[in-house]
């Protein structure tokens, strides 16, 4: 069954996408929770994160899961002053010089590298690294560039949608609702939503599926109808019913009852007749 803590692990190679805007905060939150699965899964992996909207002291002093041992941190949002301004797009080609095959690589975001480096050379750098490292995933706030993007969840094969929750949660813990849709390299589609929680402390993902529990009521609705149905439907006629049938006089007469293969009409006319060119008298010659 498919959860939002294992998502990274579908597919071998994968380009996930979360879109968090500034109601829903929780894109770091989510991958901090994601580096502490692959912390307890995989814990080898070499993790590459690439900051381009925040220092590394952000990540330094921010959650426990940034500062593991395999996490690398990579910061290309602080400007040196003393050091002459390098083209970006170089910067770019050295990240992709770097990585590794195996590696597990943490964009955070991508609307600063489109400011960065423009949307053009931002999508192919994206497309380029997708083909190259193991597993990708981008971090992006839709309220930034809303209508730069427009089909920015076909950019990778997972796309994860941060919404807010608005009932009751502790605070001890980050609450928000995930919906997200993952195509498989078959064609096939998977759809999601889970309501998540996330300790303050230690950032582990647990969570609920919501439409797990929509769809059973549902089901659970439909097969009670259906069975109503079927105890009401009968098509056998008891002895009362088999007397009636055959005493009934119907408008026609049965083929078995035939005498020379002629076929004979029983026809009332009105009482009162209009003898208008359509009437049916005429027709039937009576």
């Amino acid at each position: 069954m498919i959860k939002l803590k294992t998502l990274p692990l579908l597919d071998r190679t994968s380009t996930i996408i979360v879109e968090e805007d500034i109601n829903v905060p929780y894109g770091k939150v989510l991958i901090a929770g994601w580096l502490q699965m692959w912390k307890e899964i995989e814990p080898n992996s070499i993790i590459e994160l690439l900051s381009f909207a925040n220092p590394k002291s952000w990540y330094l002093n921010g959650p426990k899961p940034y500062i593991l041992n395999n996490v690398n941190i990579s910061d290309y949002y602080t400007v040196e002053l003393n050091k002459p301004k390098e083209n970006f797009v170089n910067t770019l080609q050295d990240i992709l010089a770097r990585v590794t095959q195996k590696s597990i690589v943490f964009l955070d975001n991508l609307n600063s590298l489109i400011l960065y480096a423009g949307f053009a050379n931002s999508l192919q750098f994206i497309e380029k690294l997708n083909k190259k490292v193991e597993r990708l995933i981008c971090l992006f706030r839709k309220d930034c560039i809303p209508n730069k993007i427009l089909c920015i969840e076909t950019l990778g094969n997972t796309y994860v949608r941060l919404h807010k929750y608005c009932g009751m949660h502790s605070n001890n813990e980050f609450t928000y609702i995930a919906n997200y849709i993952h195509r498989k390299s078959g064609g096939t589609i998977l759809l999601g939503s889970e309501l998540v929680r996330q300790d303050i402390k230690t950032y582990e993902i647990q969570s609920e599926n919501l439409k797990t529990q929509f769809n059973s009521g549902k089901n659970s609705t439909i097969t009670n109808d259906a069975t109503k149905i079927v105890s009401s439907f009968r098509i056998e006629i008891n002895e009362h019913e088999m007397k009636q049938r055959e005493n009934t006089l119907l408008p026609y007469i049965p083929a078995t009852n035939m005498v020379n293969n002629e076929c004979k009409i029983l026809y009332v006319p009105d009482e009162v007749d209009d003898l208008d060119e359509e009437d049916p008298d005429d027709d039937l010659c009576i």
